[in-house]
């Protein structure tokens, strides 16, 4: 059980820059598509016009199968093959924590929540029966006082007819967060030798070549 003084200690350890991303931290024994998984983050900031808001998410990939992963829509899983053996199938639990500076209602929290979920759709991933599969979004959007002895307090909000860039945002940086949950996470050896192999890097830009995702780099 986690205790109010470890939560307490983590936030005090807390400091700002990039995220290590891979095998670390809580993701060190997690796995995904039949590969290493673990932390992964990606955000996107909507363009001023849209509100300028940005919104963040941050994953502990332990999901699905290898035949299943898709990358922009490539079955990558299936194209490529056999990667030493894959991580016993079965029910797996991912989570997934969506972020965002944009002031939003409960509400609005519960359909960017959902919209996570369709990024991890995107993926290929699907809930088997017993996977315990958490999502949480919050907002930093609105800064409530304390101590003011008011009987109210006043609190904004996006229009909820203009929120659909945030939809946008949260469901490619969910996408995005778990494929680099995979791609920087390393082979990593386990009790009684199990192993986890890291998705193979220079197999996959040849598949997504393949597929014209990327370029061919020219010798011009």
């Amino acid at each position: 059980m986690v205790t109010e003084s470890e939560v307490l200690a983590a936030i005090g350890r807390a400091e700002g820059g990039s995220v290590e991303e891979g095998g670390v931290g809580g993701g060190t024994g997690m796995t995904a598509f039949g590969f290493k998984g673990g932390i992964g983050t990606s955000s996107r900031r909507l363009p001023r016009d849209k509100g300028g808001y940005t919104v963040g998410v941050l994953v502990m990939s332990n999901t699905a199968v290898r035949e299943q992963l898709r990358v922009d829509g490539v079955p990558v899983g299936k194209e490529i093959g056999m990667v030493r053996k894959q991580s016993p199938a079965g029910a797996k639990s991912i989570i997934l924590i969506a972020a965002t500076d944009a002031p939003l209602f409960s509400f609005q929290l519960r359909k960017i929540a959902k919209r996570v979920v369709m990024g991890l759709a995107q993926t290929g991933a699907t809930s088997h029966t017993g996977s315990g599969d958490l999502v949480l979004a919050f907002s930093t959007g609105n800064r409530l006082p304390t101590g003011t002895g008011s009987p109210r307090w006043e609190i904004t909000a996006v229009n909820d007819e203009l929120i659909t860039p945030l939809y946008h945002g949260a469901v490619e940086a969910t996408q995005e967060a778990i494929l680099n949950s995979l791609t920087m996470a390393g082979t990593m050896e386990g009790r009684e030798g199990n192993i986890a192999p890291a998705i193979p890097l220079d197999r996959l830009v040849h598949i997504m070549k393949r597929y014209y995702r990327l370029e061919e780099k020219s010798d011009d």
